[in-house]
């Protein structure tokens, strides 16, 4: 499978999109008094008809590479 582009939250999801070198599209955080988060694509129209690779970390810590 080819995949097109990445879309991530973080620096995390950005440096892998540069390893790979693929464009990368941010996703923003809507976060709810209750906890609940809702993710935002920034320029989803980029994204219709593409194959893409979610980068998307379960954990609150941040890996170092």
């Amino acid at each position: 499978m080819k995949i097109d582009l990445v879309i991530g939250g973080d620096d995390f999801a950005k440096q892998i999109a540069d390893k790979l070198n693929m464009d990368f599209i941010k996703i923003n955080y809507l976060v709810f008094p209750d906890s609940e988060i809702k993710p935002v694509i920034e320029n989803e129209s980029r994204i219709k008809g593409k194959s893409v690779l979610f980068v998307l970390r379960t954990n609150r810590f941040k890996p170092s590479i």
